[in-house]
């Protein structure tokens, strides 16, 4: 009886530092810092390296083989690649320099990163698996493009996902969106 009494304290919800009925605290999530911006990795997710001052957390590969990733850019005004933010997100919008026809863009839509407004759009498209075989499989990939104008500059943050499983990780990219610090 003694060694039923202390399995079962071990395993209650005292025995976490919870009181009866609520759910223990969870790990605090690593953040993923730079000197142009910081943000909350979700749980389960990781980091993986990048030369370029820009961020790539990779997340658990969907079922399809389709990759699951984040990526966070920081384009400072003047910076080359693009103008401004009304450059990239016109960059999808207009016409492209080589039609994929399996390539479809949604329209601009406002969203925010934390308090501040942000424009987004989403972009369907085909993903090959594995990549550079002579047996692949086609598999329908969406990416959410978020563009933030911050300071002297802008940032994009951009989730990719298999089609099948966007919605089931899509708050992980919520809580990137929501935890997202400009510097």
């Amino acid at each position: 009886m003694t060694r039923l009494a202390a399995a079962l304290l071990a395993f209650s919800p005292w025995a976490w530092g919870a009181a009866p009925g609520r759910k223990p605290a969870a790990p605090e999530e690593a953040v993923v810092s730079n000197p142009s911006f910081e943000f909350r990795l979700p749980k389960g997710w990781r980091p993986a390296p990048t030369e370029d001052g820009s961020a790539l957390v990779l997340g658990q590969a969907a079922s399809d083989g389709a990759s699951t990733f984040v990526s966070v850019s920081h384009f400072p005004e003047g910076g080359g690649e693009y103008k401004d933010a009304a450059a990239y997100l016109a960059r999808y919008q207009g016409p492209r320099p080589v039609k994929a026809a399996s390539t479809k863009t949604g329209p601009v839509k406002a969203c925010r990163v934390g308090r501040r407004p942000a424009k987004g759009f989403t972009e369907d498209s085909v993903e090959f698996i594995p990549p550079r075989s002579t047996d692949t499989k086609k598999v329908p990939v969406r990416e959410e493009h978020v563009v933030l104008e911050h300071g002297r500059g802008f940032y994009v943050l951009v989730f990719h996902a298999s089609s099948a499983d966007f919605a089931k990780r899509r708050p992980a990219f919520q809580r990137i969106l929501d935890s997202f610090q400009p510097k």
